[in-house]
């Protein structure tokens, strides 16, 4: 899938990397910093531009800028009118915590929703820091959305489904409060197990139940709240032999079907995780990563 990032910053340009590192098709924009667009663009072979092209490339948008910037923004993307468009955006006066929350008459996604006319908003990926987003992925943790729009939701549990987070649907704007700053699931990682339980107890009784369940997840010592390893052998009987890495595999992958050598790279760590990284390169650079390639594929970053 194409994805339009308009907000490159921590947020933005982590969730990028983790998409690109999928084999999705990503465009950076929205940045201060030329050099760092052009950064992000080389180290995922992406691209970069402007605000307005990243919209016109993507399928999906990912809108994740400062609260303070989000009508400059809006102007230079164009109409969003009939893109599915995730927003990440939290209502920090300043754009930083530290500046305090501005209060709104209505929810985030609400507010939003009247700046981006006809545009499908899924409201996403602003529960957790932004720093922390590559390790949440990868321990499969919960990723909390709403929106009004079933098929655009879909899509974008989708993209989350394929970084590695567990997509958790807590309803349409009406259920949004729940992860709006200081809302029950703002600002902590949940295992993707805890926010599906999270999800029932909204819709089984309500915000009330859901923040009671929250602060009691939250209150459980830290080394719970992530999924379990192995179970430990019983007394007396030996732990089984490590698992042998697995040699990597390569095939074609579809999902970045129009460049000219796209490989997908999987590989079995000895604690029996996969890994899967999409890698790209231009015709010329073939023989310049058949090596690694065949080597240690753990090493590779995508």
């Amino acid at each position: 899938m194409r994805i339009g990032i308009v907000g490159a910053g921590r947020i933005g340009g982590n969730a990028g990397k983790l998409f690109a590192g999928a084999g999705h098709e990503v465009f950076f924009s929205g940045s201060r910093e030329p050099d760092r667009l052009e950064q992000l663009a080389v180290v995922t072979f992406a691209r970069s531009g402007s605000p307005r092209e990243a919209v016109e490339f993507g399928e999906v948008v990912f809108f994740s800028v400062p609260w303070p910037a989000v009508d400059e923004l809006l102007a230079q993307t164009g109409s969003l009118a009939g893109k599915i468009v995730i927003d990440t955006t939290n209502q920090f006066v300043t754009g930083e915590p530290e500046g305090g929350v501005e209060q709104l008459p209505k929810t985030v996604a609400e507010t939003n929703q009247e700046r981006m006319p006809g545009a499908r908003l899924v409201r996403t990926f602003n529960t957790l820091a932004a720093d922390s987003l590559p390790e949440a992925a990868a321990r499969g943790a919960a990723m909390f959305l709403t929106g009004e729009d079933a098929a655009a939701k879909e899509a974008v549990a989708g993209l989350m489904r394929d970084v590695g987070f567990t997509p958790v649907d807590l309803g349409g704007w009406a259920e949004e409060p729940i992860m709006d700053v200081g809302g029950a699931v703002s600002g902590l990682e949940y295992s993707g197990e805890d926010g599906l339980r999270i999800a029932a107890a909204l819709s089984r009784g309500g915000p009330n139940e859901a923040a009671r369940l929250a602060r009691e997840l939250r209150a459980r010592p830290a080394s719970t709240a992530r999924r379990p390893g192995p179970p430990a052998s019983p007394p007396g009987v030996a732990p089984p032999a490590p698992r042998q890495a697995e040699p990597a595999r390569l095939h074609r992958s579809r999902a970045c079907a129009p460049r000219p050598l796209c490989v997908t790279v999987t590989h079995t760590s000895p604690a029996g995780d996969w890994e899967q990284r999409a890698i790209s390169r231009t015709a010329e650079a073939a023989e310049g990563i058949r090596a690694p390639l065949s080597g240690d594929s753990s090493r590779l970053t995508g």
